[in-house]
């Protein structure tokens, strides 16, 4: 699909979303190894120059994601003991940002969602409440 795309340019390869993420950027964080090859072989054919920020990948061990989460504005991985911010809508349910993007005025993808503010607790996610 994603060479589909690319080929008929429907995807811009340094295009950015609202929260200034390229499709790059975005299959780099997600661990998509095979969608970075393909993207960055666009990149090659258009003659663009790819930034750091597209191919920083700050995820931890895959044996150790099961413990924590990701800030899906900063791409920062969130401990299960601290607290954040969750739509339960957008992103399939699963959409988290951290307490500095929220602090510097990051929403979900409508900014009309109610964010849940959560932590982990004993395994279990609990709202926390003011």
């Amino acid at each position: 699909m994603v060479k589909l795309l690319l080929a008929n340019d429907v995807v811009i390869p340094d295009s950015k979303d609202k929260f200034g993420q390229t499709p790059l950027s975005w299959a780099a964080r997600r661990g998509y190894s095979n969608v970075v090859k393909l993207i960055t072989e666009k990149y090659d054919e258009n003659s663009l120059a790819i930034r750091d920020e597209d191919v920083d990948i700050r995820t931890p061990p895959a044996a150790d994601q099961d413990s924590h989460i990701y800030c899906h504005i900063c791409v920062s991985w969130i401990l299960n003991v601290s607290i954040h911010y969750h739509c339960g809508t957008c992103s399939q349910g699963g959409f988290d940002i951290c307490q500095e993007c929220i602090a510097s005025g990051a929403f979900c993808l409508l900014d009309s969602h109610k964010l849940m503010k959560r932590m982990v607790e004993y395994g279990n996610f609990m709202e926390v409440r003011n």
